[in-house]
């Protein structure tokens, strides 16, 4: 289907990157990584709530990073889902960088839907976190970790749909890529 071998699915919370990297990874028979896994692993681990991972240790997040850094360059074909696994694979060959976005309005309906929480609670909690990832990403590789600028993104998908629209849209999209 592709030639790529590193496909990155990216977006704000919520909008659906790891379900369409789950499914894609299915699709394809590769690899994945979910960088969101492994930080709440680590928090988990620490005692932490799990989805606070800005509160984690700096120097442990850019290990973790650096790890899911050194798997892609020495393995093919991996889905690589992360809010910065585009940014980091700018320079990647071979790859396809996938910036997932969906409307606050609809993100949150599915945080609230996840979480079993009013959609005023999922909304305020959904920009909490885009608001410490900011500060974090900012605070651990600097003013030019701009994860959300969509010129370093190979293309976009609008993820509002039902998860079947969508994931034919972006299987569509990686043929187009090809």
């Amino acid at each position: 289907m592709t030639q790529h071998q590193l496909i990155t699915m990216s977006g704000l919370p919520c909008s659906g990157t790891t379900t369409l990297a789950r499914l894609l990874s299915k699709e394809l028979n590769w690899q994945i990584i979910e960088a969101g896994a492994r930080y709440r692993q680590e928090a988990k681990t620490l005692g932490q709530y799990e989805e606070n991972t800005w509160l984690l240790d700096a120097n442990r997040l850019r290990a973790i990073d650096q790890e899911m850094l050194d798997y892609v360059r020495t393995h093919q074909r991996v889905v690589w889902e992360s809010r910065l696994s585009g940014w980091f694979a700018q320079g990647f060959p071979s790859s396809i960088r996938i910036w997932c976005s969906a409307h606050l309005e609809i993100r949150a309906a599915r945080y609230a839907e996840r979480e079993n929480m009013d959609l005023s609670s999922a909304t305020k909690r959904i920009l909490e976190r885009e608001d410490g990832e900011k500060h974090l990403f900012t605070h651990l590789y600097g003013v030019s970790c701009d994860f959300q600028s969509t010129h370093i993104y190979s293309t976009s998908i609008l993820t509002d749909g039902t998860t079947e629209q969508t994931f034919q849209n972006l299987l569509n999209i990686i043929r187009d890529h090809a």
